[in-house]
């Protein structure tokens, strides 16, 4: 029986599978397209390494605290309410409660689970150990915040979880 001789309604039944099985092998194209697109790799290349600095980063971070050094301001101690927007983040940076004028404060503002909202914001130093920057929170949610804070060559690390509700 050759599908010329078979009934109207099978030869349509025919067409309709032809139709849905072109259709899933385009869906299927679309959904591997819009996976690759915006890809993130799951596991950083450079895990290991990461993981030795992350070590000496807390190490070092731990010596400078008991040096005498503090980043402060209202980022940390006021809860300052952050808005979707622009923000203005004032903070002091200090050694053993003496302004340091000399160092850069350094923000970076990123969410958990994407580099996508990564950003960093250079603070203004505007003397007597004050430091102001202004930063822009794109969206609603959880967002981690570190402030590095660099002086004689060593890096000082404060970081903070925030929600921004409106």
């Amino acid at each position: 029986m050759k599908f010329k001789d078979l009934d109207k309604s099978v030869k349509a039944a025919f067409y309709a599978m032809g139709v849905i099985f072109i259709g899933l092998i385009i869906a299927t194209a679309i959904t591997i397209y819009i996976a690759n697109k915006d890809h993130e790799d799951v596991i950083d290349r450079n895990y290991y390494e990461k993981g030795l600095n992350y070590e000496k980063t807390l190490e070092d971070n731990r010596i400078m605290e008991k040096e005498g050094y503090s980043i402060s301001g209202n980022l940390f101690t006021e809860r300052l309410p952050f808005i979707r927007g622009k923000n203005i983040v004032e903070l002091s940076f200090l050694k053993k409660d003496e302004p340091i004028d000399d160092g850069s404060l350094l923000l970076i503002r990123e969410r958990g689970a994407t580099k996508k909202f990564t950003e960093s914001y250079q603070f203004t130093n505007l003397g007597n150990g004050k430091y102001k920057a202004e930063i822009d929170i794109p969206e609603i949610g959880q967002w981690v915040i570190t402030v590095y804070g660099k002086h004689a060559s060593r890096t000082f690390r404060k970081t903070i979880q925030i929600v921004v509700q409106k």
